[in-house]
């Protein structure tokens, strides 16, 4: 098991003028699940804190305190309170919307920023410090809905997991769905434990939907494409960000995932690549963007303006921030909520591996 609370620095270079020129330095907690399951979503998370903070290096000196959540409530909880009490971290920033909505009263009691890669609608609502980096889970289910809408796809069924992201995701595209004049032929949730769907694919199947929603955590989207491929499912199957990670291309091969859509934040950003050192072919994961979104509103909340001492001087600076200004986008920030651009991406087999390509506008 990684080590927990590893200090992880980063530094301007040591000449006299960049060490002049540079605010004195600020340490944030990054409580990421770094092992386990999700470890994979953990990494993605890293790639993008370091991209940022290398992108901040004329902005502000940082330090990423990062810390395992193990994906486990309990655990994450007390990681934090290690990292505010023990390491003086001025905020953190997390993910997975299972992982946020834990951390929202602790982090209202003790008055710390929490910054999310978390998508659950009542994220930033329900915490004064809480600011959301990920579309809201609104603004992914009626995206959705409304691209099947457009692609004439009106009679789907969903499967969802019961948790904290992919219930309120299936709500609002549900919602928005059957407003746009859909038919939900099947909708049904599953535990995060179930990896056995082949009754409810039958089921699926017998009804002839055109589209097909797995809305499913990453353990158990394998398993149902895979029954999906078995039982000869004839539908577009839709799923999120989860569908392209590695361990899925590992686990079922090209020609399974090929022509599977899913929704992701745009991700198409150049100095993010280069940062990251990215073949100019393949986009980064959404986390790694969001991640590297959230490091450089840290930097531009603590630039130069004054030192920040407390996570107050900080909170104070962020309800400052009205966008977050990158190399490659501004992104706008309402209510506390970075507002990302979302694409539709299809998975395209090549004999390299999965690319995944959106509709460029």
């Amino acid at each position: 098991m990684l080590s927990i609370g590893i200090l992880v620095c980063f530094s301007t270079a040591a000449s006299a003028e960049g060490d002049a020129a540079v605010p004195e330095t600020s340490r944030f907690g990054a409580l990421l699940t770094l092992s386990g399951k999700f470890a994979s979503a953990g990494e993605d998370c890293r790639r993008g804190i370091e991209a940022g903070l290398t992108a901040a290096r004329a902005r502000h000196r940082l330090h990423a305190v990062y810390a395992d959540s193990r994906n486990d409530p309990t655990a994450a909880i007390s990681e934090f309170r290690k990292l505010i009490e023990a390491d003086k971290v001025l905020a953190v920033y997390t993910h997975r919307s299972s992982m946020g909505m834990t951390l929202n009263p602790v982090s209202f009691k003790a008055g710390v920023p929490l910054l999310g890669a978390v998508g659950n609608r009542d994220f930033a609502g329900g915490n004064p410090y809480a600011v959301q980096v990920w579309p809201k889970s609104d603004d992914e289910g009626h995206f959705l809905a409304a691209k099947l809408i457009e692609k004439g796809l009106k009679r789907a069924a969903l499967v969802y997991t019961e948790d904290e992201w992919t219930t309120p995701v299936a709500a609002a595209f549900r919602e928005k769905f059957l407003q746009l004049g859909g038919t939900l032929v099947f909708d049904q949730a599953a535990l995060p434990s179930e990896t056995d769907f082949r009754t409810q694919l039958l089921q699926i199947k017998s009804k002839s939907p055109d589209a097909f929603y797995a809305n499913m955590l990453l353990p158990q989207l394998a398993p149902i494409v895979k029954q999906a491929r078995e039982v000869a499912l004839h539908a577009a199957i839709f799923s999120n960000f989860y569908i392209a990670k590695q361990e899925i291309v590992d686990a079922l091969g090209h020609t399974a995932l090929a022509g599977i859509s899913y929704i992701e934040l745009d991700t198409e950003l150049p100095a993010l690549k280069a940062h990251l050192g990215e073949n100019e072919a393949f986009s980064p994961p959404g986390l790694t963007v969001a991640s590297y979104v959230a490091t450089l509103l840290l930097a531009q909340a603590a630039s130069d303006k004054k030192p920040l001492h407390t996570p107050a001087d900080l909170q104070a600076e962020l309800l400052q921030q009205h966008e977050v200004r990158t190399p490659d986008y501004v992104y706008p920030i309402e209510n506390r909520c970075v507002k990302f651009p979302l694409v539709l991406k299809v998975i395209r087999s090549h004999t390299r591996g999965l690319e995944s390509s959106p509709p460029r506008h």
